[in-house]
């Protein structure tokens, strides 16, 4: 495994979520890790250093301030972004980033959006590619 790679957990309930964005990250040259619920990413946090965790808001089985507190408190803080099952309610990077830190919020399902908004956190990673050629849309 290339450890010059930018690293990002991916934490989601939901498997096809999980599934769709590795492979579409991994497409795009990141390395990525993912973690099924709260405390798999919590272990994780604890037990390897990440440069962006990209973390569902509605997670059942951890308190979101709880989990960003964790991302936080590591040697090297990772960013943070919320994945949202929609668009509704999105807000900029810009108006996200603060002492909390959340350096954006997607729609999980908007891939265009999450690359752009991992590009915007972590720069591109070499040789990648743009999305839409990729991976093509789940049905």
């Amino acid at each position: 495994m290339d450890q010059s790679r930018k690293s990002i957990l991916i934490v989601d309930d939901d498997a096809e979520v999980l599934m769709a964005l590795e492979r579409l990250l991994e497409t795009q040259g990141y390395r990525t890790t993912t973690a099924w619920s709260g405390r798999d990413a919590m272990h994780a946090l604890q037990h390897q250093r990440f440069d962006l965790l990209l973390l569902d808001q509605d997670l059942p089985d951890v308190n979101f301030d709880d989990l960003l507190q964790r991302a936080k408190g590591g040697r090297t803080p990772a960013r943070c972004v919320v994945m949202q099952p929609t668009g509704t309610g999105r807000r900029t990077v810009s108006t996200l980033a603060s002492p909390t830190g959340v350096h954006g919020s997607v729609c999980k399902w908007e891939h265009d959006q999450v690359i752009a908004i991992v590009r915007d956190c972590l720069g591109p990673a070499p040789g990648s590619v743009h999305p839409r050629r990729a991976l093509p849309a789940l049905a």
